[in-house]
């Protein structure tokens, strides 16, 4: 079965980024995920995404400059970035 797209998962807590690899496999999409938003580039040059899914934590105000590094790239200026915000209290 083809996957329908192809999602990197950019999230530092292990236990979310489980739960939404298993949630995304099993609507069949192609999953890779990896906790440190520096190896993102890295992984897209072997890996090309069609989304990009982080989470706030993920990306503090200091590291946004890696989404203007992947814009700035010609390779992943069009790549849709999808940042959540996970509250662990609800």
């Amino acid at each position: 079965m083809l996957a329908l797209a192809r999602i990197l998962i950019v999230v530092k807590d292990s236990k979310l980024l489980e739960l939404l690899g298993l949630q995304l496999e099993t609507a069949s999409h192609a999953v890779r995920s990896v906790g440190d938003p520096l190896a993102v580039p890295g992984l897209l040059q072997d890996w090309p995404a069609d989304l990009l899914l982080s989470d706030m934590l993920t990306v503090p105000v200091e590291e946004l400059s890696l989404l203007d590094r992947l814009r700035a790239n010609p390779a992943w200026c069009d790549l849709p970035a999808l940042i959540i915000m996970v509250d662990d209290g609800l």
